[in-house]
């Protein structure tokens, strides 16, 4: 925190643009930092009351929660990517903008294959994954994580 006050204070910047950096928003807290902070991440959806969330515990939920509000402590302005058209929270100053997605990502040549890749975040939210599948066995499922209990990082689900 005291190296990005001392980098605030030597550059004079006219704004900090932060991508979901709980360093940002805890710097703003200790420093008060008097410059426009701009945060985004899809992090920030967290705290809009239109987001849809699975099923999940309460305990990690709200820690989850909190940990977007300290990211976004001293936002000038608090930039939600999604994927869904939601209105702007204001009472949260949070604007909801689609994903910023490079130029290079959005001209790749799509090739129709036979499977759904599943980037999954949650560990807890394999099981659902798993039941979904049962119900739909015809579709390949792919799923990519960090499980720690599994030697590779990605697992083929088949039944």
């Amino acid at each position: 925190m005291e190296k990005i006050h001392r980098r605030i204070a030597r550059t004079k910047p006219d704004m900090v643009v932060n991508f979901y950096k709980l360093l940002g928003g805890l710097t703003n807290l200790r420093y008060r930092e008097h410059i426009p902070f701009i945060h985004i991440g899809h992090q920030f959806l967290l705290n809009h009351p239109d987001y849809p969330f699975g099923k999940s515990d309460e305990q990690g939920y709200l820690f989850l929660r909190l940990h977007a509000i300290f990211n976004k402590i001293g936002a000038t302005k608090t930039l939600a990517l999604s994927f869904y058209p939601m209105k702007d929270h204001l009472s949260e100053r949070i604007a909801v903008v689609p994903p910023l997605i490079r130029k290079e990502v959005r001209e790749v040549q799509v090739r129709n294959e036979d499977y759904l890749l599943v980037y999954i975040l949650n560990q807890g939210y394999e099981e659902e994954i798993r039941q979904w599948h049962t119900r739909h066995p015809e579709t390949r499922l792919i799923c990519f994580w960090d499980k720690k209990t599994r030697r590779t990082s990605w697992k083929q689900i088949r039944h």
